[in-house]
């Protein structure tokens, strides 16, 4: 597999976590009660991965703000493709990498709501 393939499978498997996160999100809206907090899955690369991680909604919010960031476990960052911006106890904020990484981060953002 080649370097842009894999970058576009990564983006691709993270595109998928975000809409199953995104569709979480729109349950507990839709609920019209005040949850103070979701569950969210990984958003990392690995296809496999599902474990959850607790967020409130206005974490969540901020996060979708910019299509390059996402929610990830502790040590599930793949350094060749995007760098941690922030930690907590719970999750890491990752961003992608200029380049390719946040173009196809940008692109799959935009067909979803395009």
């Amino acid at each position: 597999m080649t370097d842009v393939e894999r970058t576009r499978r990564i983006g691709e498997n993270e595109a998928l976590f975000r809409r199953v996160n995104n569709a979480v999100e729109e349950i507990n809206d839709a609920r019209e009660v005040d949850l103070d907090e979701l569950e969210i899955i990984c958003e990392c690369g690995d296809p496999g991965c599902v474990e959850r991680i607790p967020v409130s909604p206005s974490e969540y919010q901020a996060l979708r703000q910019e299509p390059t960031h996402f929610a990830i476990r502790p040590g599930h960052v793949i350094a060749s493709v995007e760098q941690v911006i922030a930690r907590n106890g719970r999750y890491w904020t990752i961003e992608k990498h200029e380049g390719r990484p946040a173009r196809i981060a940008r692109e799959l953002e935009a067909r979803e709501h395009g």
